[in-house]
């Protein structure tokens, strides 16, 4: 954790402020398919959304802040990838910039299940995040749970617009190409 974060959490323990009074974020995990395919990634969105007049942060939180750390429960051999996070907005206090999420977003992973599985596929995660107002910051933790079963793969439509708004909000490429020039 970043030593303006650190410095903030040290103030809000001074000050007797109840680090966990009350979750600030809510958190929950939508996977893409209900039923993936043995060996075939698929997306596990992990839907972060801070209450009015608060924000989460992106993976790199800027002067202050600290990225979410999400650690995995899977079935033995399958494999994640980092998250993808959204786009980030700027949020300048007291001349500290930082990059955050002041509404509802999703952090995208994709799942891998191994060539082998059958049968249950249960995926848990902990996800541990630093949550902040404008004069607050507090570290909270949730947990996922998934109980998917080895399938077909194939993408549950009740959930499709939402997994199309969430890569939608991605970074992509510029499109141009890229130059730069030395001088004196």
């Amino acid at each position: 954790m970043p030593l303006v974060a650190r410095l903030l959490l040290l103030l809000a323990l001074i000050a007797g402020a109840p680090l966990h009074a009350a979750q600030h974020m809510t958190v929950a995990a939508v996977a893409e398919t209900r039923d993936p395919a043995p060996g075939k990634p698929f997306a596990v969105a992990i839907v972060m959304a801070p209450a009015p007049g608060w924000h989460g942060y992106w993976r790199n939180p800027g002067d202050a802040g600290a990225a979410p750390q999400i650690a995995w429960t899977t079935p033995p051999g399958t494999r994640t990838s980092d998250p993808a996070f959204p786009v980030p907005q700027r949020l300048s206090v007291a001349g500290i910039m930082n990059y955050v999420y002041e509404g509802r977003y999703a952090l995208i992973v994709q799942i891998t299940p191994p060539a082998a599985a059958r049968g249950a596929f249960p995926l848990g995660a902990k996800i541990d995040y630093l949550v902040c107002s404008a004069s607050l910051c507090v570290p909270e933790k949730a947990e996922v749970s998934l109980p998917l079963t080895i399938g077909d793969g194939q993408p549950d439509p009740a959930v499709a617009g939402d997994f199309a708004r969430y890569r939608q909000a991605l970074p992509r490429p510029l499109g141009v190409a890229g130059a730069f020039a030395l001088a004196d």
